[in-house]
């Protein structure tokens, strides 16, 4: 998945997020273990729709914190979001 897309917020991943995808009875699923992003809803879109918000939240918060302020995971994190995710023009 290279495009994010959350309300008016567009961002472009390079290259791109490698996610899962799958239905269990009436819930789908939507999951990136390189990002740590996990989202479901009852219909595939639903799921997608959260992905998405969660990957454009952890970008923003990864943004404004400082390589001092995360550790472990969170400094790994930072890293890709940082290296790889860049607004995307509008349409």
């Amino acid at each position: 998945m290279w495009l994010f897309v959350f309300g008016s917020e567009r961002l472009m991943c390079t290259p791109p997020a490698q996610v899962t995808t799958r239905e269990d009875g009436s819930t789908y699923f939507v999951e990136c273990e390189g990002l740590h992003v996990f989202a479901s809803g009852s219909t595939a879109q639903e799921a997608i729709d959260s992905f998405h918000e969660q990957v454009v939240h952890f970008f923003h918060e990864y943004q404004v914190l400082g390589e001092d302020e995360v550790i472990g995971l969170g400094a790994e994190l930072r890293q890709v979001y940082s290296q790889h995710f860049r607004h995307a023009p509008a349409r």
